[in-house]
Protein backbone atom coordinates (compact mmCIF):
# COMPACT_ATOMS: atom_id res chain seq x y z
CA UNK A 1 0.00 0.00 0.00
CA UNK A 2 0.98 3.55 -0.86
CA UNK A 3 0.80 6.52 1.37
CA UNK A 4 1.68 10.46 1.08
CA UNK A 5 4.91 10.61 -0.10
CA UNK A 6 5.83 6.58 -0.19
CA UNK A 7 4.72 3.21 0.87
CA UNK A 8 3.53 3.21 4.24
CA UNK A 9 6.10 1.39 7.04
CA UNK A 10 5.70 -2.23 8.40
CA UNK A 11 4.11 -2.95 11.13
CA UNK A 12 6.43 -3.07 13.86
CA UNK A 13 6.97 -6.55 15.71
CA UNK A 14 4.58 -7.08 19.16
CA UNK A 15 3.61 -10.13 21.12
CA UNK A 16 0.17 -10.88 21.57
CA UNK A 17 -1.45 -12.65 24.65
CA UNK A 18 -3.92 -12.20 27.24
CA UNK A 19 -3.00 -10.06 30.45
CA UNK A 20 -3.80 -8.03 33.68
CA UNK A 21 -2.51 -4.50 33.30
CA UNK A 22 -2.66 -2.75 36.82
CA UNK A 23 -1.01 1.11 36.58
CA UNK A 24 -0.11 2.97 39.63
CA UNK A 25 0.47 7.23 38.71
CA UNK A 26 1.13 10.04 41.22
CA UNK A 27 0.94 13.16 39.85
CA UNK A 28 2.29 16.96 41.23
CA UNK A 29 1.06 19.77 39.35
CA UNK A 30 0.38 18.16 35.93
CA UNK A 31 -0.44 21.34 34.62
CA UNK A 32 2.86 22.53 34.86
CA UNK A 33 3.55 21.57 31.16
CA UNK A 34 4.44 23.68 27.96
CA UNK A 35 1.13 23.24 26.58
CA UNK A 36 -0.04 24.76 29.78
CA UNK A 37 -0.33 28.28 31.13
CA UNK A 38 1.12 27.16 34.92
CA UNK A 39 4.50 28.39 35.63
CA UNK A 40 6.30 26.18 38.20
CA UNK A 41 8.06 22.75 38.90
CA UNK A 42 5.70 19.49 38.07
CA UNK A 43 6.38 15.62 38.45
CA UNK A 44 4.36 12.61 37.40
CA UNK A 45 5.87 8.79 38.00
CA UNK A 46 4.13 5.99 36.53
CA UNK A 47 4.48 2.02 37.49
CA UNK A 48 2.80 -0.59 35.34
CA UNK A 49 2.73 -4.11 35.53
CA UNK A 50 1.74 -6.57 33.39
CA UNK A 51 0.73 -10.86 34.63
CA UNK A 52 -0.54 -13.24 32.33
CA UNK A 53 0.67 -14.60 29.12
CA UNK A 54 2.24 -11.24 28.55
CA UNK A 55 4.71 -10.30 31.70
CA UNK A 56 6.48 -7.39 32.34
CA UNK A 57 7.27 -4.52 34.90
CA UNK A 58 7.94 -0.68 33.37
CA UNK A 59 8.38 2.40 35.71
CA UNK A 60 8.93 5.93 34.44
CA UNK A 61 9.60 9.73 35.83
CA UNK A 62 8.32 12.87 34.65
CA UNK A 63 9.94 16.36 35.72
CA UNK A 64 8.97 19.62 34.11
CA UNK A 65 9.56 22.90 34.50
CA UNK A 66 8.52 25.85 33.00
CA UNK A 67 9.22 29.96 33.53
CA UNK A 68 6.77 32.73 31.81
CA UNK A 69 7.67 36.25 30.92
CA UNK A 70 5.34 38.28 28.69
CA UNK A 71 5.05 36.33 25.37
CA UNK A 72 8.24 34.60 26.23
CA UNK A 73 7.94 30.66 27.66
CA UNK A 74 10.99 28.73 28.77
CA UNK A 75 10.29 25.04 29.63
CA UNK A 76 12.47 21.82 30.34
CA UNK A 77 11.50 18.23 30.86
CA UNK A 78 13.09 15.44 31.63
CA UNK A 79 11.77 11.91 31.19
CA UNK A 80 13.15 8.69 32.39
CA UNK A 81 11.82 5.03 32.36
CA UNK A 82 13.12 1.08 32.31
CA UNK A 83 11.46 -2.18 31.67
CA UNK A 84 11.62 -5.53 31.75
CA UNK A 85 14.57 -6.64 29.40
CA UNK A 86 12.07 -9.88 28.50
CA UNK A 87 9.32 -7.43 28.31
CA UNK A 88 6.95 -7.50 24.90
CA UNK A 89 8.54 -5.36 21.96
CA UNK A 90 5.95 -2.75 22.49
CA UNK A 91 6.91 -1.96 25.83
CA UNK A 92 10.13 -0.51 25.28
CA UNK A 93 11.44 2.91 24.44
CA UNK A 94 11.76 4.28 21.48
CA UNK A 95 13.75 7.46 20.46
CA UNK A 96 13.51 9.03 16.58
CA UNK A 97 11.68 11.67 14.77
CA UNK A 98 8.45 11.45 16.19
CA UNK A 99 9.85 10.40 19.54
CA UNK A 100 11.88 13.53 21.06
CA UNK A 101 14.77 13.54 18.88
CA UNK A 102 13.19 14.79 15.32
CA UNK A 103 17.31 15.28 13.78
CA UNK A 104 17.03 11.66 13.67
CA UNK A 105 14.94 8.49 12.05
CA UNK A 106 11.59 7.10 12.91
CA UNK A 107 12.29 5.29 15.81
CA UNK A 108 15.71 4.82 15.02
CA UNK A 109 16.42 4.00 18.74
CA UNK A 110 15.50 1.48 21.25
CA UNK A 111 15.87 -0.29 24.45
CA UNK A 112 14.65 -1.52 27.64
CA UNK A 113 16.35 1.80 29.48
CA UNK A 114 15.82 5.27 28.61
CA UNK A 115 16.44 8.78 29.43
CA UNK A 116 15.49 12.05 27.00
CA UNK A 117 15.86 15.61 27.90
CA UNK A 118 14.31 18.30 26.53
CA UNK A 119 14.79 22.14 26.47
CA UNK A 120 12.48 25.03 24.48
CA UNK A 121 12.35 28.71 24.15
CA UNK A 122 8.71 29.90 22.90
CA UNK A 123 8.30 33.24 21.20
CA UNK A 124 4.44 34.24 20.74
CA UNK A 125 4.03 37.05 18.07
CA UNK A 126 0.90 38.40 19.69
CA UNK A 127 -1.68 37.83 16.71
CA UNK A 128 -4.22 36.26 15.30
CA UNK A 129 -5.63 35.49 19.31
CA UNK A 130 -8.94 35.07 18.55
CA UNK A 131 -10.75 32.24 17.40
CA UNK A 132 -11.75 32.03 13.57
CA UNK A 133 -15.57 31.87 12.89
CA UNK A 134 -16.32 28.99 10.11
CA UNK A 135 -19.71 29.17 10.66
CA UNK A 136 -22.24 30.09 13.10
CA UNK A 137 -22.02 26.74 14.99
CA UNK A 138 -17.97 25.88 13.38
CA UNK A 139 -15.08 27.58 14.94
CA UNK A 140 -11.41 26.92 14.92
CA UNK A 141 -8.93 27.98 17.70
CA UNK A 142 -7.08 30.81 17.75
CA UNK A 143 -4.08 30.64 14.51
CA UNK A 144 -1.84 32.54 17.51
CA UNK A 145 1.36 32.10 15.30
CA UNK A 146 5.00 31.69 17.29
CA UNK A 147 8.20 30.81 17.11
CA UNK A 148 10.01 27.75 18.99
CA UNK A 149 13.72 26.47 19.54
CA UNK A 150 13.82 23.34 20.99
CA UNK A 151 16.74 21.12 21.66
CA UNK A 152 16.74 17.36 23.03
CA UNK A 153 19.31 14.75 24.28
CA UNK A 154 18.76 11.08 24.78
CA UNK A 155 20.06 8.17 25.36
CA UNK A 156 18.45 4.41 25.50
CA UNK A 157 20.25 1.07 26.02
CA UNK A 158 19.44 -2.49 25.90
CA UNK A 159 21.24 -4.27 29.21
CA UNK A 160 20.66 -8.26 28.78
CA UNK A 161 21.01 -10.45 25.25
CA UNK A 162 16.89 -10.38 25.51
CA UNK A 163 16.70 -7.14 25.38
CA UNK A 164 19.57 -6.66 22.52
CA UNK A 165 17.37 -9.38 20.61
CA UNK A 166 14.11 -7.45 21.04
CA UNK A 167 15.83 -4.35 19.41
CA UNK A 168 17.00 -6.11 16.28
CA UNK A 169 13.69 -7.70 15.93
CA UNK A 170 11.92 -3.56 15.91
CA UNK A 171 14.85 -3.20 12.98
CA UNK A 172 16.25 -0.28 15.95
CA UNK A 173 19.83 0.02 17.56
CA UNK A 174 20.92 1.53 20.67
CA UNK A 175 22.27 4.65 21.07
CA UNK A 176 25.58 4.34 22.01
CA UNK A 177 26.00 7.28 23.78
CA UNK A 178 23.67 10.41 24.51
CA UNK A 179 22.05 12.18 21.14
CA UNK A 180 21.07 15.10 20.70
CA UNK A 181 19.09 17.14 18.35
CA UNK A 182 17.69 20.82 17.79
CA UNK A 183 14.70 22.10 16.20
CA UNK A 184 13.61 25.62 14.88
CA UNK A 185 9.75 25.19 13.87
CA UNK A 186 7.10 27.76 13.21
CA UNK A 187 3.86 26.93 15.66
CA UNK A 188 0.44 27.37 15.00
CA UNK A 189 -3.10 27.06 17.09
CA UNK A 190 -1.43 27.13 20.91
CA UNK A 191 1.61 25.02 19.36
CA UNK A 192 -0.42 22.11 18.49
CA UNK A 193 1.05 22.22 14.83
CA UNK A 194 4.33 22.83 14.42
CA UNK A 195 6.45 23.25 11.01
CA UNK A 196 10.11 23.74 10.78
CA UNK A 197 13.42 22.45 10.45
CA UNK A 198 15.68 20.05 12.65
CA UNK A 199 19.15 18.40 12.43
CA UNK A 200 21.30 15.90 14.73
CA UNK A 201 23.97 18.10 16.45
CA UNK A 202 26.18 15.30 17.78
CA UNK A 203 27.58 14.45 14.65
CA UNK A 204 27.49 16.50 11.18
CA UNK A 205 24.48 15.94 9.21
CA UNK A 206 22.10 18.40 7.01
CA UNK A 207 19.14 19.94 8.22
CA UNK A 208 15.57 18.02 7.61
CA UNK A 209 11.79 19.20 6.99
CA UNK A 210 9.76 18.53 9.97
CA UNK A 211 5.73 18.81 10.52
CA UNK A 212 4.77 18.22 14.17
CA UNK A 213 0.97 17.52 16.12
CA UNK A 214 1.12 17.98 19.35
CA UNK A 215 3.50 20.29 21.36
CA UNK A 216 7.09 18.90 21.56
CA UNK A 217 7.45 19.72 25.22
Amino acid sequence: PVGLGGAFRRNRPARSGDYWRNVLTFEWRPDVALEFLRPGVGTKLVYERGDGELRYQRAEGRFTVRVNRGRLALGTRLDVGAVSPDAPPQQFFELGANQNLPGYDYKQFAGDQAAVLRGQIYRGFGILGAPVRITQRVWLPPIAPGLALNVQAGYVRATTAASRSTILQLGSTETGHVRSSAALTLRFFGQAVGLGIARPLDYPAGWRWVLELGQRL
